[in-house]
């Protein structure tokens, strides 16, 4: 029967044994179904028969299931909670061998039941919630003033809840008025913010949405709502289902933050961002909504400057709540709004269910690859009734050897084609079948760094296949969210299988990826340049190629003989593939790029001009956000100068005239630096960076980026900087 539902979180209640399984329906309701469910445990088959275990307390499976080394295995399944405890100790008490023992019971039952999680969806199939919070008081002790809830939904009343309490008496006639809103939200006047929090809780129990947004809404909204909750003996859930509230703030300077209520699911758009892929010179609300939507937060005297302490910033709302609150209050909605509006342009949620659906992934666990390729591996291994080990995660911190850089020929070039392997890594573990169960010391496919692996094809090419194959449909269609989320579920698997925290980790099979990916690369160079094509450059996957096109050839005429050269490459890797290795071959070179001027300076730093006459700059100052933006457009218009052929003394002139301008001063406002922080400042120990020594002159520095010009005595934090009494170091600059 089909599965109309989309079921987007699960859950374990140990209390009752069972599953909880939430769905949204047709009609955007959560529905939830209860399991029961006791966690199996897989075992030695000789395990099983020496300990004689009490068959009234543990059933066992009659099946043949075996091991990744052939072992005969049994499936126990406890009767209850007490003989699952009593197993627990066995196992402890005589070391006995377990498979798949450290998944926990919610994975192991999507695993198992081989779980679909059900019907295509969109943002506009679900109920989502964004929140935003503004706090007065002290770090330490932060109060509530305003919450403000928005929601795609038009069975929802947009609104703000203000904690009136804390309004000065002067603005307490605000409350008659009612501080027209242009009938954008509705205004909540709560009489303090024991009465706030009630609210906010009552109106979410109320729409019970499946998803609750935010920026940074876990570690930073959510993290104060739950404190000023217990302040208040309000239990800290906002759902109507019964389960368990599951919150994760880390402490560590880049975790990960998580938070469930039973049946909903926060989520921080920054990490949505990051988990797909999606990057921006910083994470800031304002700085990404600028990128996205061209549209940018209400201005609160700075308050945005991420490098400002929290103390500074709470200063700043407390300062517009006691002299402008209508103003604060703008503020805070837009933020919410914001969110709604970054997360409907880039489709992140979309995007986020089109990888759920193509993975058969439970939606909360598809930030991790590693979970999703043991979903999904297991499920495959499982139907071969086949088990893979416990992983304990593996400690080694030994690097693997990654891909290859053709050494650059620098200089400026015209007409430089770009041959890239579509999907390389992918490409590659599916021609040389690469997987956890087919490598092998018996293997036929022998790798270059000499891992073998068995030609019958393995899982994890399988898994891929479908993918590639999905993806060309997507492509097809015009799918670009799917197609997206297509490549970046087959792009994770190879950092997956690499990583030591992954089941399948196993350092020689990773290297045999990155050794192939070396050969392959080496190989295009080899053939390209026995056409006598020269090869300048080559990084990883992409292979930059001087065409000799005469200089009145047509657009259509180069694009022609770009093809050529691609199908004879691509004819060439099928050969060698299969004669070297007697495999087919899967991979797919292209001739993605076309750069009519281009200059290389050294590995991973060059700029080309492309046939739209747009600049694609990589590695250069000029897109790097910890550099000036003197810097930056120096380089470009420099660029610029140097593609549009002018002369030395032309380029000499240029710059002269801009070491002029810079020291009369006509430059100043591209002089600040803005440098993420990559630790805390208390870890920088060995040497200080100037980012470092501006972010120290803080009290209380709370911030990722730091902002700072260099003077005449060092670095100086922008905030601090008098240009009146304090001269810039143009030397520096200008150096």
């Amino acid at each position: 029967m089909q599965n109309n539902n989309f079921t987007f979180h699960i859950e374990y209640d140990k209390s009752r044994n069972s599953i909880l399984k939430y769905s949204i329906n047709d009609k955007l309701k959560t529905e939830v179904k209860t399991i029961p469910f006791l966690k199996p445990i897989y075992l030695l088959k000789k395990d099983v028969i020496n300990l004689k275990f009490d068959t009234n307390k543990f059933k066992q499976s009659q099946e043949t299931i075996k091991s990744s080394l052939n072992e005969e295995i049994i499936k126990i399944t406890p009767t209850d909670s007490s003989s699952f405890e009593e197993l627990k100790e066995l196992i402890h008490i005589y070391s006995l061998k377990t498979f798949e023992f450290d998944l926990n019971e919610s994975n192991t039952y999507t695993i198992q039941n081989n779980l679909k999680i059900g019907k295509e969806i969109s943002y506009k199939n679900s109920k989502i919630i964004s929140l935003d919070i503004e706090t007065i008081g002290t770090e330490s002790k932060q109060e509530i003033n305003l919450i403000s809830l928005s929601s795609y939904s038009k069975e929802y009343s947009n609104k703000v809840l203000v904690n009136e309490d804390k309004l000065s008496m002067k603005f307490k006639r605000l409350k008659e008025e009612n501080l027209e809103f242009d009938e954008d939200f509705e205004l909540i006047w709560c009489r303090n913010e024991e009465e706030l929090l009630k609210e906010l809780k009552k109106d979410i129990l109320n729409f019970q949405p499946q998803f609750i947004l935010g920026w940074n809404v876990i570690g930073f909204d959510f993290k104060v709502i739950k404190e000023r909750c217990n302040k208040y003996n309000i239990e800290f859930n906002f759902s109507n289902f019964n389960g368990e509230t599951r919150m994760k703030v880390s402490n560590d300077f880049f975790g990960k933050n998580s938070l469930s209520f039973p049946g909903m699911l926060v989520l921080d758009c920054i990490q949505l961002l990051k988990t797909n892929y999606i990057q921006f010179d910083d994470y800031k609300l304002n700085s990404v909504a600028k990128a996205v939507l061209g549209d940018t937060k209400i201005d609160l005297d700075e308050s945005e400057d991420s490098d400002f302490s929290i103390a500074e910033k709470i200063k700043t709302i407390e300062h517009n709540w006691n002299t402008n609150p209508k103003k604060l209050i703008w503020y805070n909605y837009k933020d919410s709004t914001l969110v709604l509006d970054i997360v409907k342009e880039l489709g992140l949620l979309d995007l986020m269910f089109q990888r759920s659906i193509i993975t058969q992934t439970i939606f909360e666990r598809i930030q991790s690859p590693i979970a999703i390729l043991d979903q999904m591996y297991l499920k495959e291994l499982h139907k071969q009734n086949y088990v893979a080990n416990t992983h304990y995660p593996n400690q080694s911190t030994t690097p693997i050897k990654g891909a290859h850089v053709i050494d650059p020929k620098s200089g400026i070039y015209k007409d430089i084609v770009v041959f890239d392997f579509a999907s390389l890594y992918p490409s590659l573990m599916i021609t040389f079948n690469i997987d956890p169960f087919t490598y092998s010391e018996e293997g036929e496919i022998v790798a270059p760094n000499d891992a073998k692996f068995n030609k019958e094809k393995g899982i994890l090419p399988k898994i891929l296949e479908k993918l590639f194959n999905l993806r060309v449909q997507a492509k097809k269609e015009k799918n670009s969210i799917k197609s997206h989320a297509l490549k970046i579920t087959m792009n994770s698997f190879y950092g997956a299988m690499a990583s030591p925290k992954a089941r399948y980790y196993n350092k020689h099979l990773a290297e045999a990826i990155t050794a192939f990916g070396r050969e392959c690369l080496l190989q295009a160079k080899e053939f390209l340049e026995h056409k006598e094509l020269k090869v300048i450059y080559g990084d990883t996957d992409s292979v930059f190629v001087e065409m000799d096109f005469e200089s009145k050839t047509s657009k259509e005429d180069k694009k022609n003989q770009i093809l050529k050269v691609e199908h004879e490459i691509n004819s060439h890797f099928k050969d060698w593939v299969k004669n070297k290795y007697g495999v087919d071959s899967f991979l797919k070179i292209e001739g993605e790029k076309l750069f009519e001027r281009f200059f290389i300076a050294t590995k991973k730093r060059y700029v080309g001009l492309d046939e739209n006459n747009e600049l694609q700059i990589i590695g250069l100052e000029a897109i790097r956000g910890d550099w000036t933006p003197l810097a930056q457009k120096f380089q470009i218009e420099l660029i610029n100068q140097i593609f549009n052929d002018s002369s030395k003394e032309d380029l000499k002139k240029f710059i002269h005239n801009y070491i002029v301008e810079l020291k009369a001063g006509k430059h100043d406002e591209d002089l600040v630096y803005t440098k993420k922080i990559t630790k805390s400042l208390s870890e920088y120990t060995k040497t200080t960076p100037p980012h470092v020594k501006a972010a120290r002159e803080i009290s209380n520095f709370n911030g990722r980026v730091v902002k700072y010009v260099m003077n005449k005595q060092g670095p100086k934090h922008i905030s601090l900087f008098d240009n009146t009494t304090m001269e810039y170091d143009y030397e520096h600059y200008i150096d």
